[in-house]
C-alpha cells in the first residue's frame, strides 16, 4: 500500500501527503471533464448533464479522519426526473455550467434531500462512526 492510501485508510498525514491527494483528485476531475466533453454531443449521452465525480462535500471528506468511498457505476436516471423532464437541478441547484466551480455544485449533495438509495447504507456508516 502506497502512502496515498495509507493516508487514506488512517486519517493521518503530513501536510505533504494532503497536497499529493488533492493533486491527484484535479488529475481526475480534469480526466473526467475532457472524456465528458469529448462524448457529451452523442446521442446517447443523457442531455443536460455534466460529470457528477462524487456525492458529498469534498472538504470535509478531505479534513475527515475517517474516510469512506462508496462506488457506483452511475447516478440513477431517476434522481434527476421531476416527473415531467430531466433536470440537474433537481440534486445540483448550485450548477452553472463553469467547470472551475463544479465542486461547489457538487459537494452540498446530501444538505438536501439526497436520493433515497444512500438512505440504505446509513446504518452500515453510522456502524463506523461517519456518516455522508
Amino acid at each position: 500500500m502506497n502512502e496515498g492510501m495509507q493516508y487514506i485508510r488512517n486519517g493521518e498525514g503530513n501536510r505533504k501527503e494532503v497536497e499529493e491527494l488533492i493533486k491527484n483528485l484535479s488529475l481526475i476531475r480534469e480526466m473526467a471533464i475532457e472524456h465528458y466533453n469529448r462524448f457529451k454531443k452523442e446521442y446517447w449521452v443523457v442531455k443536460p448533464s455534466f460529470p457528477i465525480l462524487y456525492f458529498g462535500d469534498l472538504d470535509r471528506y478531505l479534513k475527515s479522519k475517517i474516510r469512506v468511498v462508496t462506488v457506483g457505476k452511475n447516478p440513477s436516471y431517476w434522481e434527476f426526473f421531476d416527473g415531467r423532464k430531466y433536470s440537474t437541478e433537481l440534486r445540483f441547484p448550485k450548477w452553472t455550467g463553469d467547470y472551475k466551480h463544479i465542486e461547489e455544485a457538487l459537494n452540498p449533495y446530501f444538505e438536501k434531500n439526497p436520493y433515497e438509495w444512500f438512505k440504505s447504507y446509513e446504518h452500515v456508516l453510522e456502524g463506523m462512526g461517519v456518516s455522508y
